[in-house]
């Protein structure tokens, strides 16, 4: 027969043990007072940065980032602030001089802890060491090193994007007095002041499209241009990198980017005769949205099969590659759906007269390279400006303060564990106990052991109630 125990009789057997129970109870709680009181003291300093979405100075001069697709910055800036680049900035701006083949600098790396705030643009550094002054400035340090270190990145981008405007610009203003002298010229031989009204509708509507075009190819060579700064980056950054492949000539980026530009030319044609609500732009917009993310999957396939395990700094330059390189695809789509375009119009041009063809051709040709000539003297003037700035990504939200307490040791929450355990342990060990005991407790278990019934009980009191029970007895 299976014994079993009520509430009682475990009840019964606590109150019967209590002083193992309480004996553990309090042993634990001084063992961990003890622990605690003898622990080195950690603390945590913290500061708060906030990741800005204006993007850095030079970011698309003459297009937004046009495939729509912008790479996770914050992400990538938390990255940047794991690296080792990063790590031993801030140790040089702090005055330490250790190797980053030692234990110390090690010790340094790991004492740093970056994470994103979900939800947010917003980006967390804790350090924790034993001097609570160190970790205030090591957080403060990181900071500011990597403030440093994104206004270095936007300053060489912004210098570099004004050098490829001062080129564009050299060689614009000398197609421009070209075109003026041509048109002067023509104008005065042929005496032909003006292209009819007629004439003028196309030739507006041509001028509108070539200069497009123009500012098209010209944001094709920026992006072109900053592909190959960002592999010659990516070639420092890692020695082992190589990158082969030749992304326009994959058979699956061959056939998104013609099915791309047969959408794009769709689009200019019906853009014309209806409004951007239309159904039919609506429709054929969401087709181009989603043929750029097949092709932003498919060109990111192709770039990380390329790639060795980058460090972080080449992880965010890779993400930024990756972009640039369906910009460059998509830029392509562009230009060719508009010489499409332009190939229609000149077509209605091509028959008129001869002189006003030719006139309306050197008009053309001076009107379009004027719009250049202004974008770029405005795009010019901007980078001056920003580059002049030297503005960085990042703004500070919370610097870091020296901290009052400690975070390790919690002497509340480990005395707190540590009693909790103490009692487990010791009713555990009453349980223990009382298992092994075989000694009958009880006139309940010598009834069930023996099979009789119990005839009399003999009362156990006090020695000195005995004593007085047994001076009566001999009285009598």
């Amino acid at each position: 027969m299976e014994e079993t125990l009520d509430l009682r009789q475990i009840l019964q057997i606590l109150t019967r043990r209590k002083a193992i129970i309480i004996a553990l109870f309090l042993a634990s709680i001084l063992v961990a007072g003890i622990a605690s009181k003898q622990a080195t003291q950690i603390y945590e300093a913290t500061a708060t940065i906030l990741v800005n979405d204006s993007g850095s100075s030079a970011e698309f001069l003459f297009m937004e980032n046009f495939s729509g697709l912008g790479g996770n910055k914050v992400q990538n800036y938390v990255e940047i602030l794991r690296s080792r680049t990063l790590a031993i900035r801030a140790m040089k701006s702090l005055g330490y001089d250790y190797d980053v083949y030692s234990s110390e600098f090690a010790a340094f790396r790991k004492s740093i802890s970056v994470q994103p705030i979900t939800g947010t643009d917003n980006i967390r550094i804790s350090v924790q060491g034993e001097d609570s002054k160190d970790v205030a400035k090591i957080a403060n340090a990181m900071v500011y090193s990597f403030i440093e270190f994104t206004r270095e990145m936007n300053q060489e981008q912004a210098k570099n994007a004004r050098y490829f405007i001062e080129e564009q610009l050299s060689m614009i203003t000398a197609d421009l007095v070209e075109a003026e002298t041509m048109l002067q010229n023509y104008r005065q031989e042929e005496r032909v002041l003006a292209p009819t009204e007629e004439t003028s509708i196309v030739l507006n509507q041509l001028i509108q499209l070539q200069t497009r075009k123009a500012e098209m190819e010209m944001a094709k060579q920026e992006t072109t241009n900053r592909i190959e700064e960002i592999k010659k980056r990516l070639s420092q950054e890692d020695p082992t990198f190589v990158y082969s492949t030749n992304i326009t000539s994959n058979p699956m980026v061959a056939t998104l980017k013609q099915r791309l530009t047969q959408l794009e030319t769709e689009l200019a044609g019906v853009k014309a005769q209806y409004s951007s609500q239309h159904p039919t732009i609506l429709a054929l917009n969401a087709q181009i949205s989603e043929v750029q993310m097949q092709l932003s999957n498919e060109v990111e396939q192709i770039i990380n099969g390329e790639t060795i395990t980058p460090n972080p700094i080449y992880q965010a330059l890779l993400q930024e590659l990756i972009f640039l390189e369906i910009d460059s695809i998509l830029a392509d789509s562009n230009i060719e759906a508009l010489e499409t375009n332009i190939s229609q119009l000149d077509k209605e041009l091509s028959g008129l007269p001869e002189k006003e063809l030719a006139l309306a051709r050197l008009t053309r040709d001076l009107n379009v390279t004027e719009q250049i000539y202004l974008l770029l003297r405005s795009k010019y003037e901007e980078i001056r400006i920003q580059e002049a700035m030297q503005t960085a990504n990042v703004t500070v939200i919370d610097e870091s303060i020296i901290p009052e307490r400690p975070i390790k040791p919690n002497t509340k929450l480990n005395l707190a564990i540590a009693g909790v355990l103490g009692l487990f342990i010791g009713v555990g060990l009453v349980f223990f106990l009382e298992y092994l005991d075989t000694s009958i407790k009880t006139p309940e278990e010598l009834e069930t052991i023996m099979g009789l019934p119990v005839m009399g009980r003999i009362p156990v009191g006090s020695k000195r109630e005995n004593k007085r029970s047994h001076r009566s007895g001999s009285n009598t």
